[in-house]
């Protein structure tokens, strides 16, 4: 039984996937129902331990020596790996571990001032199997349960956002830029509530030339980036 207030019927299709309202961000992930706040968002996800994967092809993902899908390199986007340390004791399961999670956990995208649905934690049962005595053991992950449950009423048709945490973005700037975080919103508040203080006198040519004098300052910031553009 799902840890959601709601369980829905499964008899019409709950999510599909169109391009994000988020600019470049690629395929976004939407409901095609009224979600309430408590209720689950699509099914719970499995979360399998991928372990020592370096050692087991005998050379360094970092450095390109082998290709592996989901991989966990900094620089570029590619990255579907969630850290083991968040999936209860699973970092236990080896030297090196990393989590796939490859349902609805790999495919929303993050907006800090948007996100509508909250990740949990996964629940562990391996089914009566013992790791170490029987052998369809490795045959199954006894990670799962893990469910994305809305923290809000959610309309349908919109879009679905989690929160990739912060770290996700900061470690990613040399491809990502400067991308705003909850933060950023909180400090960009007073600027626009300032613009929209000025009497311009019904001249739109000087709104829009201070304007793009604003977002054009020299200085960046993630605060900046969070002021839209137009």
């Amino acid at each position: 039984m799902s840890r959601g207030e709601t369980t829905r019927s499964t008899d019409m299709c709950t999510l599909f996937m169109a391009p994000s309202t988020i600019p470049n961000a690629g395929i976004g992930v939407y409901t095609a129902v009224d979600v309430k706040e408590g209720e689950n968002v699509g099914y719970p996800d499995l979360a399998i331990p991928v372990t020592d994967v370096d050692w087991h092809n005998g050379g360094d993902r970092q450095e390109g020596d082998y290709h592996w899908l989901w991989k966990n390199v900094r620089d570029t986007l590619v990255i579907y790996d969630w850290l083991s340390s968040v999936i209860g004791h699973m970092s236990s399961e080896a030297e090196e571990v990393v989590a796939c999670i490859p349902g609805i956990g790999a495919m929303p995208n993050c907006h800090f001032r948007l996100s509508n649905v909250r990740e949990s934690f996964t629940r562990y049962d391996t089914a009566g199997l013992h790791r170490s005595k029987d052998p369809s053991a490795g045959s199954l992950s006894g990670y799962h349960g893990r469910e994305g449950i809305a923290i809000k009423d959610i309309k349908g048709g919109s879009e679905i956002f989690v929160d990739y945490g912060e770290h996700w973005f900061s470690l990613r700037e040399n491809v990502l830029g400067l991308v705003p975080v909850a933060e950023s919103y909180v400090l960009a508040e007073p600027v626009l509530e300032k613009f929209h203080s000025l009497d311009f006198n019904g001249h739109e040519d000087a709104k829009s030339e201070l304007w793009s004098l604003i977002k054009d300052f020299s200085y960046k910031s993630k605060s900046l980036a969070a002021l839209v553009s137009d």
